[in-house]
């Protein structure tokens, strides 16, 4: 409340009043209240009260409801008169950071009796989405946004100098971007509503990028070699940490935008470059090759740190370069990967593919002189696809790579014979022993194949109603009875409820 104080002097009244003749004291003090009443409606003598609210000033601009001497010792300009006539409409001096009020970008709205503020982003002016938040309050709808809301919940006020430019950006990337990090910063002290969504556009990936030996607790961080986009052939380790953002995080996914290895051994062991991911409660294979678009999901171990260290040799004549995507994933989030997926696929069709799965062979050469394997040894890791509603079944199809499905035997041999990607080569049941894929439950053309191991170098289309949609793929420590396997890229497709399979 503003509280305006008139007070007369004792010296000042005596000398007004000393101009009468008043015959006695007790005349004086007869006549005082007579006398005082009179130069209060002249000079305004009294107290008054009236808030300091929004106005609208006579240029349409919005003001705030002050005395005229508070107008002028923080530079506004009396715009109008509000209160009743008694104070004045100030609007601050449009030349006051005329360059501030007037562009578009991120920024904050505080408010004038407690400590939350609000950021916000707008391609217009900052004066312009002030005057919105303004409209939202005086309407007072149940759905107004943020700052209508905590100032009709609350009764408090903003003015125009609560509102603060943080950045001056206009393109939309760079306004979500910068809007999100603002809200991560100042997330234990907000109006807003909604929390920060980092990661919205390849903006971030000049914000929250790191590389060796650093860590981070924010979403959507990017881990790249040292001189990323350059390429490296060093040899070196490099780590780097993963810390929860907060305690409802439950996991992360971590995608492999660019991911590029040496290729395995010829019996496909990591010995030359390798990834490996530790600390978290999943269990990850060593993983090198090539691996860009690929992803993983891996859950936290309570509230310790998940580590990633990708370790290079320069015996591999080999150019070697990462970036690597790490979203944090809370517990309660639908995205949440199940437990006992490695790879977690949302979409009603795709391709799935094994870690460095590839249509070219290895260049290492077993004992034999054949070509080794590019399939990575020592793997036992779920691929699921997540069922989205109206669809009860999957169908798994070998891609249009002949090689798209080569996982197990001599696939050179295959590939001589003519016989690769033919049932000549399918191979199932007891004869899986060594490398292999899992699926519960399929039928091939409408008939069970009471078996869900898969091997060989090729694959019927392979179709199963059994929930979760989950694939798995397993391989031995020992690829040396084969030659030149590949892995696979297989094709899903989700299957609508009708097409339930009578009987089953």
């Amino acid at each position: 409340m503003n509280v305006i104080k008139v007070t007369i002097l004792l010296t000042m009244l005596q000398s007004v009043l000393g101009n009468h003749n008043f015959s006695t004291s007790n005349d004086l003090v007869s006549r005082k209240g007579k006398w005082l009443w009179s130069w209060a409606s002249i000079w305004g003598i009294g107290i008054v009260r009236f808030q300091n609210g929004v106005c609208r000033g006579s240029d349409s601009l919005d003001g705030t409801c002050y005395t005229k001497r508070q107008c002028s010792d923080i530079s506004g300009i009396a715009s109008g008169s509000c209160a009743s006539n008694i104070g004045v409409c100030c609007v601050r001096n449009p030349k006051d950071k005329p360059e501030m009020r007037q562009k578009s970008g991120i920024y904050k709205i505080a408010c004038k009796d407690c400590d939350p503020i609000y950021i916000g982003q707008t391609k217009r002016s900052i004066e312009t989405r002030y005057k919105e938040h303004l409209a939202h309050f005086r309407y007072g709808r149940k759905e107004s946004p943020a700052v209508a809301q905590h100032l009709i919940e609350k009764g408090h006020h903003i003015e125009i100098d609560s509102v603060k430019l943080l950045k001056a950006v206009n393109k939309p990337r760079e306004l979500n971007g910068y809007e999100s990090i603002y809200i991560y910063k100042h997330e234990n002290n907000l109006m807003n509503r909604e929390p920060a969504i980092l990661g919205k556009s390849v903006f971030f990936e000049n914000l929250i990028q790191r590389t060796c030996g650093a860590s981070s607790s924010y979403n959507n961080t990017y881990f790249v070699n040292p001189a990323f986009p350059n390429t490296m052939t060093a040899g070196s380790v490099c780590a780097f940490t993963i810390q929860q953002c907060n305690p409802s995080i439950c996991q992360v996914r971590i995608d492999f935008l660019t991911l590029s290895l040496a290729q395995p051994n010829a019996n496909g062991s990591c010995i030359y470059d390798s990834m490996n991911i530790i600390g978290g409660a999943s269990n990850i294979p060593a993983i090198c090759g090539e691996n860009s678009g690929l992803h993983l999901y891996v859950d936290f171990n309570g509230n310790s740190n998940i580590r990633i260290v990708i370790s290079t040799s320069s015996d591999a004549s080999v150019t070697k370069a990462w970036k690597l995507k790490i979203a944090q994933i809370a517990c309660d989030c639908p995205t949440r990967a199940p437990s006992g997926c490695l790879m977690y696929y949302t979409d009603l069709s795709g391709t799935v593919r094994s870690f460095n799965y590839g249509t070219t062979v290895s260049s290492y050469l077993l004992p034999n002189g054949q070509p080794g394997t590019r399939q990575l040894a020592n793997t036992n890791y779920g691929i699921c696809v997540d069922m989205v509603a109206g669809y009860c079944g999957i169908q798994w199809s070998q891609s249009s790579d002949i090689y798209s499905f080569t996982v197990s035997g001599g696939t050179s041999i295959a590939v001589g014979q003519g016989t690769i990607a033919t049932s000549a080569s399918f191979i199932n049941g007891t004869d899986c022993t060594t490398d292999f894929i899992v699926v519960p439950n399929p039928s091939v053309n409408g008939v069970p194949t009471r078996t869900d191991r898969f091997c060989g170098n090729g694959l019927p289309t392979l179709t199963t109603y059994s929930k979760p949609f989950v694939l798995t793929t397993v391989t031995n420590g020992d690829d040396l009875p084969d030659s030149g396997n590949r892995g696979f890229a297989l094709s899903y497709t989700q299957l609508r409820c009708t097409n339930i399979i009578v009987g089953r």
